[in-house]
């Protein structure tokens, strides 16, 4: 059988285990798929070679796909969200200056936050760097510190460095923070003073983190080639997904073409286990990064909707063309389509309360019943965007 080769662009992140995964344990082979995967150094770089066409199909911050596909970009192109890659994965990890400030205070989202907020409101300048203008980890901390009490513009700043180098740029002082992907933020506990203070899926446990990121174009012209990498991604989902296989998962992930980092610290995240100091401390974090399961590889609209209200304004744009950009950008009904082959019972809906779980509870599926994993915000908020 000859294969259909696909050029996917991707970051080395932990992340980027469902690709990866596809490709190095025959997911994708089997479904008739060579996956040519390309490490690329800064979502730049992604952005830019998914707009020349260079990638037909890259791994994604799902609020930079919504910024292509709404022309904000060197070279507009429009977006195709078919699955999601992952749900949470950050850590927010702090320099020694930031860690004396905050003291004793307790290593929880609410608590941080106010601290933060008091700090903030005595004059204290807060500069957190991240991977990406346009990306879930400056929206995650906006919208934790906001909901702290501390107003934005102004009281914060946002510095921008690739994932690999901003435990450099703290490291320097010319951050006090730094929201990024695993496994950097453990990297950087390893080779510096520095503390995890939170994880990503403290602020939102169900966030859509990375996204595959198909040129719309692509997606049209290939649609059989789609349903078969979606296929192929989704069964490697569920082997990343398993305990028994977050070393393998690791190794793998650790090869120089990959993330190039070593396995047993990519397994931090893989295993929900973190070093989140100096001192060797392990903080066990459920959620810290979800790769696996129908309800987390699901691209949910009510999600995009959430990144599109969040964003609007601060793009400068009007909320209700950002949200129809993003509502018709995560395509539901190409999962569906795709694993109804293989009798997954999927969403019986297209969107949902974000927040509305606390816990995992069933909800209604295409096949009957369906686990779903909690998708609380720490502040308790709740977002019905049908309402």
């Amino acid at each position: 059988m000859s294969l259909s080769e696909i050029d996917i662009g991707f970051v080395p992140l932990t992340d980027a285990a469902t690709l990866i995964v596809a490709k190095e344990m025959g997911f994708a082979a089997e479904e008739g798929l060579e996956l040519n995967l390309h490490k690329e150094v800064s979502w730049s770089n992604i952005r830019d070679k998914v707009s020349m066409g260079i990638y037909p199909i890259a791994h994604m911050l799902s609020p930079l796909a919504l910024a292509m596909s709404l022309g904000l970009g060197p070279m507009p192109v429009r977006i195709t969200v078919p699955f999601v890659l992952s749900q949470n994965g950050n850590t927010l990890v702090a320099g020694p200056e930031l860690v004396q400030k905050l003291g004793d205070v307790a290593r929880d989202a609410a608590s941080l936050g106010r601290h933060l907020a008091l700090e903030i409101a005595r004059g204290f300048s807060l500069n957190i760097g991240v991977p990406f203008p346009q990306s879930m980890h400056r929206e995650l901390v906006r919208y934790w510190l906001e909901a702290c009490g501390v107003e934005e513009p102004g009281s914060v700043s946002f510095s921008v460095a690739s994932p690999s180098m901003l435990g450099k740029v703290l490291a320097a002082n010319e951050i006090d923070a730094f929201m990024v992907g695993e496994p950097w933020g453990s990297l950087a506990v390893e080779q510096g003073n520095t503390e995890i203070l939170l994880c990503g899926s403290a602020i939102w446990s169900a966030a859509p983190e990375k996204v595959l990121a198909v040129r719309d174009d692509w997606a049209t012209d290939n649609s059989e080639a789609l349903q078969r990498l979606i296929r192929a991604l989704y069964r490697a989902s569920l082997w990343v997904g398993d305990q028994k296989n977050a070393m393998s998962t690791a190794e793998i992930l650790s090869l120089p073409q990959y993330v190039d980092v070593g396995s047993e610290i990519i397994e931090h995240a893989l295993t929900g286990e973190l070093v989140i100091d100096g001192k060797g401390r392990v903080g066990k974090r459920e959620g810290i990064l979800r790769l696996s399961g129908p309800t987390v590889t699901f691209p949910w609209i009510s999600g995009a909707t959430w990144i599109a209200d969040r964003v609007a304004q601060h793009w400068g744009l009007s909320r209700t063309a950002v949200r129809i950009e993003a509502e018709s950008m995560f395509r539901p009904d190409l999962y569906r389509q795709a694993l109804d082959v293989l009798g997954v019972n999927t969403p019986a809906s297209d969107s949902r309360i974000e927040g509305g779980l606390v816990d995992t509870k069933t909800i209604d599926g295409t096949h009957g019943p369906l686990f779903a994993d909690a998708d609380s915000f720490f502040d308790g908020r709740k977002f019905d965007f049908s309402a």
